[in-house]
């Protein structure tokens, strides 16, 4: 875990940032509470030490401009003060501030107080994680498709969205039940992750409807992929925990462009569901490529 330090004693910081790194914890510096929010700008660092008194900005503006920021993360603060009336205490928790420690600080005081925020900081992560993820499958849920696309697309890459359902689905669940055919969901889920991972994304977005994001090659090239892929799956025998061999289809319907740039990535899910639904009607097991650029 890596530690923002965010002191303008010069002396105090040295002290700060030698006693985290021989704890095992990497360390960025800043002098002051503006350096500090460049800093959070650039790194995702989510554990933040500051003391209260500083130029520029104050330990107490920088925990509000923290709180306030639209930062992809939330970031736990200590904030440092040599003052311990109640009504600073009151004020400092009051801006967000997550706990204190008096100056000069007691350096087991201080470790046993990081190690508490730390533990708080892992089970936010895994909470949003968990807010991101399909329980069942461990695939991405429709919020960590859009999540995960935001932090790491690029606007000047070709990109292809696809849907895909499983044909005839209900009938598993009637005929077997809904163990088996959560069981057959999961199977499914590993053949789309291996077709499309790592470059491309896969999600699962309710019941057998999967959501996938594809880069990597051009309009052609995503649709030809996708057909590939459906045909895979096709030839391959499941179980569905009863030992009987079971054979699905999934239809496909996929839109692709040269460059996202501008676009919104909810019209275009809805162009490949549109396309979806003529593979559905045309027979089911096949992929429909519909565009507002080049998909063939």
């Amino acid at each position: 875990m890596k530690i923002l330090v965010v002191e303008d004693q010069r002396f105090t910081r040295r002290m700060l940032v030698r006693f985290l790194t021989n704890a095992g914890y990497a360390v960025e510096e800043a002098q002051d509470g503006c350096e500090a929010m460049e800093v959070l700008a650039r790194e995702p660092i989510r554990f933040v030490i500051t003391d209260w008194m500083m130029p520029c900005m104050s330990g107490l503006e920088l925990i509000r401009a923290i709180r306030g920021r639209s930062l992809d993360r939330w970031v736990y603060v200590i904030l440092l003060t040599a003052r311990d009336e109640k009504s600073g205490i009151v004020e400092a928790l009051d801006a967000g501030a997550d706990d204190f420690i008096h100056k000069p600080f007691d350096n087991e005081e201080l470790a046993v107080r990081i190690r508490a925020g730390q533990r708080i900081i892992e089970l936010t992560e895994r909470l949003e994680r968990l807010a991101m993820t399909d329980p069942l499958t461990g695939l991405l849920n429709r919020r960590g498709l859009q999540e995960t696309l935001a932090q790491s697309g690029s606007a000047d890459a070709p990109l292809g969205c696809v849907v895909a359902d499983i044909d005839h689905f209900k009938r598993i669940n009637d005929a077997r039940g809904h163990d088996r055919g959560d069981l057959v969901l999961k199977q499914i889920a590993e053949l789309l992750r291996g077709l499309f991972e790592p470059d491309g994304i896969v999600a699962r977005v309710g019941g057998e409807e999967f959501w996938l994001l594809l880069r990597n090659g051009t309009p052609a090239e995503l649709c030809e992929r996708v057909e590939r892929a459906r045909s895979i799956i096709a030839a391959t025998v499941l179980t569905d925990g009863g030992g009987d061999p079971l054979n699905l289809t999934l239809s496909f319907g996929i839109t692709a462009v040269p460059a996202l740039q501008g676009r919104d990535i909810t019209t275009l899910f809805k162009i490949a569901d549109g396309a979806l639904y003529a593979s559905k009607q045309n027979g089911r097991n096949r992929v429909t490529c519909a565009a507002p650029d080049a998909c063939p």
